[in-house]
């Protein structure tokens, strides 16, 4: 591996809920020869990734707490997914904050294989953060939507200005639109507005 295909990203806040995960990431970070990031929020993590070169990632594990707001956790999550080709694990701190809808909403992105949360047992989350570690990253992730199709949802939870989106993606803001509109009806909602709203 190359560049921060070494780096394993944790996304979450260091709380008593995380701290059994974050000990268990470490500990097969170790075993693995890999080095674990921990981040509370986006900005401090996009500044310790910018200083490893490079904008992809071995693999991320993304926490879902009481107080994250779905909208920017839900962007942070397909942000995610790109940079590490579909190599991301959730952990949640109660199975009541994915309800039924936003479960429907990450599998319209992908085939979401495990979901964790903090009831289940130490040696279960073990396994799988293990088996995550282990994962070929060159294999082709199990997307659903296209690389472009998520960095469209993605800017557009991120507040980035149509037309500094549309001159990045090397579009005109006409398709933008457009593209937004078809990732709406891809992931099942009236428009991307919606997702604000969940």
């Amino acid at each position: 591996m190359l560049g921060n295909e070494r780096y394993v990203v944790v996304l979450g806040e260091a709380n008593i809920l995380h701290c059994g995960l974050f000990s268990i990431v470490e500990q097969e970070c170790l075993k693995s020869n890999m080095i674990p990031l921990f981040s509370d929020n986006d900005e401090d993590l996009w500044l310790k990734v910018s200083g490893h070169h490079s904008s992809r990632l071995h693999q991320a594990i993304i926490c879902l707490g009481h107080d994250d707001f779905f909208p920017h956790w839900f962007g942070s999550f397909l942000t995610l997914q790109r940079k590490t080709n579909g190599n991301v694990l959730i952990f949640t701190d109660s199975h009541e904050l994915l309800n039924k809808r936003k479960k429907c909403l990450l599998n319209r992105v992908c085939e979401m294989e495990h979901i964790l949360d903090v009831s289940m047992p130490l040696s279960y989350i073990t396994f799988l953060v293990e088996d995550y570690l282990n994962r070929d990253r060159n294999l082709p992730g199990n997307f659903k939507m296209s690389m472009r199709e998520l960095s469209v949802i993605d800017g557009f939870l991120s507040g980035i200005d149509v037309v500094c989106h549309s001159s990045w993606l090397g579009i005109t803001t006409k398709t933008l639109y457009q593209h937004r509109k078809n990732c709406a009806n891809k992931l099942g909602v009236r428009n991307l507005k919606e997702l604000l709203r969940l």
